[in-house]
């Protein structure tokens, strides 16, 4: 594990243009921590890779285990719900509408391929 999240702390420091001390300071341990970290001689405390997660804007399962989340949903979603903030209560009761057709839609063409694979 060490190694993996040793590898994430140098490459989102470098990205970051941190120096060590920068990084150091901005979590609240000291540049030779930082080196330690890096070097995987020694592993952040979990309240240490808390904060480099939230410093770096990274979730802790990027930090530790290197997988990146595909957050393109969450982010159109977000793009959406902020677009859709000032629309008036009528058009938000349209909206609502066509989400319950398109969910209907979606379970009503599921249920169809299901039947086709049944059918001889």
């Amino acid at each position: 594990m060490e190694i993996v999240i040793s590898e994430m702390i140098k490459k989102l420091r470098k990205e970051k243009r941190m120096t060590m001390r920068q990084l150091g300071d901005g979590i609240g341990v000291s540049d030779s921590a930082v080196s330690q970290y890096e070097s995987g001689e020694r592993r952040p405390p979990i309240d240490v890779c808390v904060k480099l997660a939230e410093l770096f804007d990274v979730s802790l399962d990027v930090l530790i285990l290197g997988k990146e989340k595909d957050r393109s949903e969450e982010r159109s979603l977000a793009a959406v719900s902020k677009r859709v903030e000032s629309y008036p209560l009528e058009d938000l009761r349209e909206l609502g509408h066509l989400i319950t057709y398109l969910q209907y839609r979606k379970e009503r063409e599921q249920r169809e391929g299901q039947g086709s694979v049944d059918t001889p």
